[in-house]
């Protein structure tokens, strides 16, 4: 037994089928002759489009105008949710990170007033034992010291002062 092989990317049409396809290709291969890169000329088609047009009524044409337009703001819009939302997720992760810091810092300064605290009570015990050989200010502890003599005090006294010509024209004050 032989079996001849099929073709299998051609589907199965029935032979009145196919006498009108193989008609329907005759025709436009006549009506339309094929350019040099093997395609048909579509001019025709664009013709009849550009009739088709301008044989729109008026109220079609407002509707066409309409649609254009609701696209163009759904489009605008979108765009606009789009980048409120990109912006809205940046500030909350801007905030986010700010407020890890401000907690990090408040944090921080609660370890060092604790620190402080601890070194000033360590002193004040310290001050207090008799080891240490701290004593209590007293007046006879005071140290004075005698005033500075004058010539010290007098400031040189420079040649004459550069004087500056001031115009008559430029108000004094406001």
């Amino acid at each position: 037994m032989s079996v001849s092989p099929r073709n299998s990317t051609a589907p199965r049409q029935p032979r009145a089928r196919r006498a009108a396809l193989q008609k329907r290709t005759r025709k436009a291969s006549t009506s339309a002759p094929p350019q040099k890169n093997g395609q048909f000329s579509t001019r025709k088609v664009k013709e009849a489009n550009l009739t088709q047009r301008s044989q729109l009524p008026p109220l079609l044409g407002l509707l066409l105008w309409v649609q254009r337009g609701s696209c163009a703001i759904a489009f605008s819009l979108i765009a606009t949710a789009l980048a409120s939302y990109a912006a809205t997720v940046y500030l909350q992760q801007q905030w986010s990170e700010a407020y890890k810091t401000l907690l990090k810092l408040q944090r921080e300064t609660r370890n060092l007033t604790a620190a402080d605290e601890t070194l000033k009570h360590k002193l004040a015990e310290q001050a207090q034992s008799q080891e240490e050989g701290l004593t209590f200010p007293s007046p006879e502890q005071t140290i004075y010291l005698s005033p500075s003599t004058e010539e010290a005090l007098e400031v040189p006294v420079s040649p004459e002062p550069v004087r500056v010509p001031s115009p008559s024209n430029v108000p004094l004050g406001y």
